[in-house]
């Protein structure tokens, strides 16, 4: 379920020849029955509503006064959500002839023709208020003061994203916090602003129209409406046919590749963007590739992986984007973590609809192909699913069944489209190879299974580097470090990062160097650790050559200055 809550204006909107709708309040009960969230959102005071309505326990909360007022029906409490009216403001306006006012715990509401003689006070006097107009009625407040940002005040104590509310108006004021839902409404009765704008334009009026609303909401979560909303696509890039967008709510994408061809880059460009629009998401990082993601709380550290309920803990807050840092398990150890995990996230979205993304990097650590427990783990109708991997074919044949969309990366991209056709024993796609450039991938997708697209990607905001710093100056665990033991194992040496590697290998006798170095144990390293398929290449082109120890050792060491920027020093090997 998406849509978790529905905040909609009274007057207008719930309200049928100016009287509350006894049929609509009766929907509304059967939408909290569902186990979605009520909330309304009105110009009028706590004392003007109750003199209309005797039903305030139909909601899970009110906003009151265009945005000022927080009213909680369940124990009858109501918050000031800004400053009330300055000392001797009303006196002033009453002197200069504003008559048939309003006044509440913050607005001051009166009716036109009155703005200019409003306006005139609050130029005397030195005010900071503003005003704000529904069809006839003025209603002045402090400046940022509205129903959006008393909507926001009011998920944020339900714990609720604007991504899982859909919002129904009919006026001026209304056009604010329905362009902050999801998915906004207009009762057929509402301004042509309101409607320009809305997702969808009721048939019927007033109350009539919010009847019919909270039958598809009941009956399909406006599934149908969602295809045709744009606020709901997710750009990726661009291809000779323009903009390249996929569903921001309800994708399940694979990214495939080898290492260092984009996946990680694409990962992080994908992420930011969901981060802009606000969505949150939850990144199962075994890596640690995305510790420190801007705007992003981490998790677990390379000793000890997070509990399950801390992780919870952290997203129970709608703005919060977690990454879990898996490090400090060991391989047998992450499925069964990442089950209990993954029930919990369900468990979460199930009440809020959050997290709207599940990531998950290095995929095949938890969702090889004979996993016991992958059916139950991820199941089919998962929306908002990444999944990273090298190649499609290690993971589970179930999980890849999920999957609706692939952006393969690297100059074997065509490849990797064709093991996931394989995977899933589908008609492998008939195209010519195609060459890809930087920041340019391959986008197939199930439901066009004859077309692969090619993508020029958006550039990131923050350039994903397989974070270079955690490699030289970190800590890659115990388990996943190097050790210089010597090929009749005298030594132990423990290299948990490249400065600490090439501190060590400046230090241990030729032969040492050179086991390791004819054995493949550094080219193993570098790639399956360091995720660095060229420096490990590097490596390889020393194993059968009769290079030295030390040019060898200069050759990997200068890389290594290079790319990971370690600190400047004197000459580690001579020359």
């Amino acid at each position: 379920m998406r849509y978790m809550a529905l905040a909609c204006d009274y007057d207008g909107t719930l309200t049928t020849d100016d009287k509350p709708n006894p049929e609509v309040l009766g929907k509304l009960r059967q939408l909290r029955a569902s186990g979605r969230k009520v909330i309304l959102v009105t110009g009028r005071t706590l004392e003007q509503l109750l003199e209309s309505c005797q039903e305030l326990d139909t909601f899970d909360s009110i906003v009151l006064e265009n945005g000022a007022v927080l009213y909680d029906p369940r124990i009858n409490s109501s918050r000031l959500l800004c400053a009330p009216p300055p000392p001797g403001f009303i006196s002033k306006l009453k002197k200069k002839g504003v008559s048939n006012m309003t006044v509440g715990e913050a607005i001051i509401a009166t009716w036109s023709p009155h703005d200019a003689a409003v306006l005139a006070v609050i130029r005397s006097l030195g005010l900071d208020l503003q005003l704000s107009f529904n069809r006839g009625a003025i209603m002045i407040l402090p400046p940022g003061v509205n129903k959006a940002s008393g909507l926001q005040v009011a998920l944020d104590e339900l714990g609720l994203s604007p991504h899982n509310v859909v919002g129904v108006g009919d006026a001026e004021n209304d056009h604010i916090f329905l362009s902050m839902c999801k998915c906004s409404v207009a009762v057929a009765n509402a301004t042509k602003l309101v409607k320009r704008d809305a997702d969808w334009v009721l048939e019927k009026s007033e109350a009539d129209g919010v009847c019919d609303l909270i039958d598809q909401l009941l009956d399909n979560d406006l599934q149908k409406l969602r295809l045709e909303m744009v606020r709901s696509r997710l750009p990726i890039g661009t291809s000779s046919q323009g903009p390249v967008s996929i569903d921001a709510y309800n994708s399940r994408v694979l990214i495939a590749g080898p290492s260092r061809s984009g996946k990680s880059r694409l990962t992080c460009g994908l992420l930011e963007r969901l981060a802009a629009e606000r969505y949150q998401f939850v990144v199962v990082d075994p890596e640690a590739d995305f510790d420190g993601f801007p705007g992003a709380v981490t998790l677990g550290s390379t000793t000890n992986a997070p509990d399950v309920e801390h992780v919870v803990l952290a997203l129970n807050n709608p703005e919060n984007r977690v990454t879990v840092n898996l490090v400090g398990l060991n391989f047998a150890e992450r499925p069964p973590y990442f089950a209990r995990l993954l029930n919990a996230i369900q468990d979460l979205r199930l009440s809020t609809g959050r997290p709207h993304w599940f990531v998950v990097e290095e995929a095949h650590h938890m969702l090889y192909p004979d996993w016991k427990h992958t059916n139950e783990a991820l199941p089919r109708d998962f929306p908002g699913l990444l999944l990273v991997t090298v190649h499609p074919s290690e993971l589970s044949p179930a999980i890849l069944s999920n999957i609706d969309t692939v952006i393969a990366t690297g100059r074997d991209a065509h490849e990797v489209i064709n093991d996931f056709a394989r995977a899933q024993t589908l008609k492998i796609p008939t195209f010519e190879p195609i060459v890809l450039e930087r920041d340019e991938a391959l986008l197939w997708l199930r439901s066009s299974p004859d077309s692969v697209v090619k993508v020029r990607l958006l550039p990131t905001i923050h350039e994903h580097r397989r974070h270079l710093r955690k490699y030289a100056q970190g800590d890659v665990g115990y388990q996943r470090s190097f050790f210089f033991t010597g090929p009749d194992f005298r030594l132990n040496l423990q290299a948990s990062n490249l400065r600490i590697f090439v501190r060590i290998a400046d230090g241990v006798d030729d032969e040492t160097w050179l086991f390791h170095l004819r054995e493949g144990h550094y080219a193993m390293w570098f790639q399956e650790v360091i995720k660095d398929q060229e420096l490990a290449e590097l490596a390889n082109s020393f194993s059968d050559s009769h290079a030295s120890a030390t040019q060898s050792r200069v050759a990997i060491s200068n890389f290594i200055h290079t790319r990971y920027t370690l600190p400047e020093r004197p000459s580690l090997f001579g020359t």
